[in-house]
């Protein structure tokens, strides 16, 4: 009974407290961080990455023109490009923007699972994407995986904001993204 009624009080203690999500979505993005860190280097560049560190070589335009036969438009590349730019072209700092992106895609996600659900399905979502073994790969990887979720992600909030206010910035936007 004690212990019930002091779990029912932390609880009651959340519920009151709704800025304390800020707190767990840190906590959160902290520990999504430092498992995909010290996951990053464990295994070597693969060919899909050592393309990605090839062609970040090149100007923003023969980026285009190198990619034109690729799968992937070149949208990824000039963001790596940039990246690298700014952080060097080591194997850590190759990988690191996908564990940005892979962050922005979990906040992405439990502010969306929060808005259709509520508090606790976006922390359970929360939980679950800080711990999801499939979003701790890809975001130890130089492509453009959770680059991709993150939009995806994001173009579903626009989305949601497009048909709630039908402004036509809103639709812009979402076909943009």
């Amino acid at each position: 009974l004690f212990m019930k009624n002091l779990i029912q009080k932390k609880i009651d203690f959340i519920r009151s407290h709704p800025r304390l999500d800020i707190l767990f979505v840190l906590i959160g993005l902290g520990i999504f961080a430092l498992i995909s860190f010290l996951n990053m280097t464990n295994s070597s560049i693969w060919f899909d990455e050592a393309f990605s560190a090839y062609i970040v070589q090149f100007n923003f335009a023969e980026i285009v023109t190198y990619t034109a036969a690729d799968v992937h438009p070149p949208f990824y590349y000039w963001v790596l490009k940039v990246w690298t730019m700014l952080f060097g072209t080591s194997e850590i700092a190759f990988r690191s923007m996908s564990v940005l992106f892979g962050a922005g895609a979990i906040v992405a996600a439990y502010l969306l699972a929060r808005r259709f659900f509520g508090r606790l399905i976006g922390g359970v979502s929360l939980l679950f994407l800080v711990v999801s073994p499939m979003l701790i790969r890809y975001s130890d990887e130089a492509r453009m995986y959770t680059l991709a979720a993150f939009i995806i992600l994001i173009a579903s909030h626009v989305l949601v904001k497009a048909t709630e206010l039908n402004k036509r910035r809103y639709w812009i936007l979402y076909g943009i993204l």
